[in-house]
């Protein structure tokens, strides 16, 4: 019969084994992936440093053309230089981001039915007043 693993010298060569023959092997591998993580961050943050310190120029170049303002020019505005328009939805959730469009679409239809009601009533008013 084999001895179960209640017995106390299989728990004892099941300790030895683990700490002697396969921890050296984990601990080695813990240490090339931790190596790699670091090189692969390294370059992650040096890229966005490059690309942190491109934006800054680029933002202190519309700083400085905004600020040569000629006589009676109105300054640059972002949009003239064709970038896109943020999207205000874009950090919301799914749901969150449906429900806002939902709301302002509602707001939109809203006010149009306002003014098309305004106008209604005028146009009743004029129809009064020429009869």
């Amino acid at each position: 019969m084999a001895k179960s693993l209640r017995s106390k010298t299989k728990r004892r060569f099941r300790t030895i084994r683990r700490n002697e023959i396969y921890a050296p092997i984990e601990n080695k591998k813990l240490e090339e992936i931790t190596k790699k993580m670091h090189e692969v961050t390294k370059q992650r943050l040096e890229e966005r440093e490059k690309e942190l310190e491109k934006e800054k120029e680029i933002a202190q170049e519309k700083v400085e053309s905004v600020m040569q303002v000629d006589d009676g020019a109105k300054p640059e505005t972002e949009n003239s230089e064709g970038e896109t328009k943020v999207n205000k939805y874009m950090f919301l959730s799914r749901r969150k981001a449906r429900a806002a469009r939902i709301k302002a679409k509602k707001k939109a239809d809203k006010h149009k039915n306002l003014q098309k009601k305004r106008l209604r009533i005028k146009e009743a008013k004029m129809a009064k007043m020429q009869s």
